[in-house]
């Protein structure tokens, strides 16, 4: 029985196309404009939809930065678990953040505070907007990196809540039903807890080093049993490099030695269906 070692492989796939950095400077700084934007109106005539959306409009400048800076990152090796860490971090402050507007919603609603129904109509369509032009600018580069697509995702979700936020102004100003300006905080609190929970579970699976939830072991194995010298594959183990790659260790059980062109067929396959930047097989010939 003969045993050979595939040496860890990690290779970046040219074919994915670079996003500019204008475009997240284009969308940090106007989220960044809106929320404080938002937020002063929010504040000075007193809607708690605003405000909430405000806060979670800064999740978005926060969530645009982390994706930039891991976009960054991503050419240096060994600097992506930062991604996941940012990610941890942004997620979990996203979540008790909405828990705090869920609690202040409930006192806005005990003490019966009346928002100004045109400045939040007009403020949420700013916002609608704004969000929507930023996820078309990442529009034609999301589907080549997990973080630009999370960034694109959350800013067509974050799009869909302003118009909330504006159909919440339009009750006010015909209806007068006050109440709906707190209920409306509540609601866009679940949807972002609801939204974020998943993020957040996965970003701390990633963390510790657990098989990221997007990838199918199955797939791989089967992926890697494709090559026609190759009998079996076990112990398979995945890992995060980062929000955008992952890692592979596993042992493959062969009838012939292997060529580095198998190898390399091999890998550009992992590569191209599960995001495996880096490679490490102990081959073992039978």
């Amino acid at each position: 029985m003969n045993h050979a070692h595939s040496h860890p492989h990690c290779h970046h796939d040219h074919s994915f196309k670079a996003v500019p950095d204008r475009i997240f400077k284009i969308g940090i700084i106007l989220n960044l404009l809106f929320v404080v934007v938002e937020m002063y109106f929010g504040t000075t005539d007193s809607s708690l939809a605003l405000i909430s959306d405000a806060v979670h409009n800064l999740t978005d400048v926060f969530g645009l930065i982390i994706a930039w800076l891991g976009y960054r990152l991503s050419k240096k090796p060994g600097a992506g678990k930062y991604s996941i860490y940012a990610a941890v971090l942004n997620t979990g402050l996203l979540l008790v953040t909405s828990i705090w507007i869920i609690i202040e919603a409930y006192q806005r609603y005990l003490l019966q505070v009346t928002p100004v129904a045109s400045t939040v109509i007009v403020v949420a369509s700013i916002g609608f907007f704004i969000n929507l032009f930023s996820a078309k600018l990442f529009q034609h580069e999301h589907h080549h990196d997990l973080n630009i697509k999370s960034a694109y995702l959350h800013l067509m979700a974050d799009a869909a809540i302003s118009l909330g936020v504006v159909v919440t102004g339009i009750i006010i100003y015909f209806k007068s039903i006050f109440w709906i300006d707190p209920l409306v905080s509540v609601i866009i609190s679940i949807i972002i807890i609801f939204g974020t929970w998943s993020f957040f579970k996965e970003s701390l699976l990633m963390l510790f080093g657990k098989t990221p939830q997007a990838i199918n072991v199955d797939g791989v194995k089967k992926c890697i049993l494709r090559e026609s010298d190759i009998k079996s594959v076990s112990e398979i183990k995945i890992w995060a490099l980062s929000t955008s790659e992952n890692a592979i260790k596993a042992k493959i059980q062969t009838s012939a030695v292997l060529t580095e062109q198998q190898l390399e067929k091999i890998k550009h396959q992992l590569r191209h269906d599960f995001k495996i930047a880096s490679t490490e097989f102990t081959i073992i010939v039978e």
